[in-house]
């Protein structure tokens, strides 16, 4: 007898007669223990912010069992930016940048026919936060227009403008003469904006306020004899 737990694979079916009367030619057989479908995953797709580093994408999907229904045989599941009818390709997926990516899984387990999904599984790297504040100033009538500073929050994995090759002014319509009391809103202007791709920009941006100039007026003294010509300062 076969037992049908063994794994799958063909078995060789072969005999032996006790009767020393007999004397018997066996032709051996193959019995074949097929394997069985793997389970199908209940694959679902989750997400993580933006670090600045690779990201295994496998580590957002959830739904994927360790090991077979049947015989408990451990699975090995292997993944694929890409569908391939034999699971040519498939292994670890790094990603490093913000987006959505889908996902192709195979499943592969002894005595089980390998899964290849023939749908995808979507996965999301969000972007990350960044905030620029550039505080609101002033400016006295008739100066030129003071220099901001930009305060950026939220770079990850020590990325900056820099090391990003961006480059942020922060700017208002004010000129010089511009009149006393005027706001002017400011606003930034981006040079490699597009480098800024794995971030969501948000911004808090001030007013220029032009203010009255401050003059002073010094009084020179003097002095003129009684009854004199009055003497004009």
């Amino acid at each position: 007898l076969i037992d049908a737990s063994k794994d799958a694979k063909p078995y060789v079916i072969d005999g032996d007669c006790l009767d020393p009367n007999y004397s018997v030619t066996f032709v051996a057989g193959t019995f074949t223990i097929s394997k069985i479908a793997l389970d199908v995953p209940n694959a679902r797709g989750g997400d993580t912010p933006y670090t600045g580093k690779d990201i295994d994408l496998s580590t957002l999907i959830s739904g994927l069992k360790t090991h077979t229904s049947v015989g408990n045989d451990a699975i090995t599941w292997t993944f694929s930016l890409t569908y391939d009818t034999e699971g040519n390709g498939y292994g670890t997926v790094m990603k490093k940048n913000a987006g959505p990516y889908e996902i192709f899984i195979m499943g592969t387990a002894d005595n089980h026919n390998a899964y290849i999904a023939t749908s995808s599984v979507t996965v999301t790297i969000n972007k990350a936060e960044l905030k620029l504040t550039v505080s609101g100033t002033t400016v006295e009538y008739g100066f030129n227009e003071p220099t901001y500073t930009i305060d950026a929050r939220g770079f990850v994995n020590g990325e900056n403008f820099e090391s990003l090759e961006v480059t942020v002014i922060a700017e208002t319509g004010y000129t010089v003469g511009s009149t006393v009391g005027t706001p002017f809103d400011i606003t930034l202007n981006y040079k490699n904006e597009s480098n800024l791709a794995n971030y969501n920009v948000k911004t808090d941006l001030g007013k220029l306020t032009v203010i009255p100039r401050n003059v002073t007026i010094t009084m020179t003294g003097n002095s003129c004899d009684y009854d004199s010509e009055k003497t004009e300062e």
